[in-house]
């Protein structure tokens, strides 16, 4: 049966769901292509169809954060305001985002507490990438405030 590229987008984002609620309960080591599948309601040939295994479900979960986060990030900076209010406004957006995101909340379970060593070594090594950017940005906009004279250059 042939499928539009909606009903296949559509099939993709079950996938990813069900992969992350497993994921989530169970942990990554323990779910199978077989229980993803059941659970999203289709088979494995489904699965293998966007996904080599479940390595890269895990891949499209942490790169749907990550374009979320980054889209924070962008609003925030474009946002026209000083450096003082963009650092306020991301900050407030990024708590905000931890507080009413169940998908966010649900990809700091699973990479803290749900993978094996191997796999956490994988995802902690771009997420450390992302937290020094994150970081970097942040003193960056402290130092534009400091230069603005909006906050004090001798605070610890």
């Amino acid at each position: 049966m042939r499928r539009t590229k909606e009903e296949a987008q559509k099939t993709k984002e079950e996938i990813v769901e069900a992969a992350a609620n497993l994921f989530e309960t169970i942990g990554f080591e323990m779910t199978t292509m077989e229980k993803i599948a059941s659970a999203a309601g289709v088979t494995r040939g489904a699965i293998y169809w966007h996904f080599k295994n479940k390595g890269e479900v895990l891949e499209e979960i942490i790169s749907g954060v990550g374009k979320r986060l980054s889209d924070i990030i962008d609003s925030s900076m474009e946002s026209g305001n000083t450096p003082l209010k963009k650092l306020e406004t991301l900050i407030y957006a990024v708590v905000d985002n931890f507080f009413d995101n169940e998908d966010f909340r649900r990809f700091i379970k699973i990479t803290w507490y749900k993978l094996s060593s191997d796999e956490f070594e994988k995802i902690t090594q771009k997420k450390s990438v992302f937290v020094q950017d994150f970081l970097d940005l942040m003193q960056s906009l402290i130092q534009e405030a400091i230069e603005a004279r909006e906050i004090r250059g001798d605070l610890d």
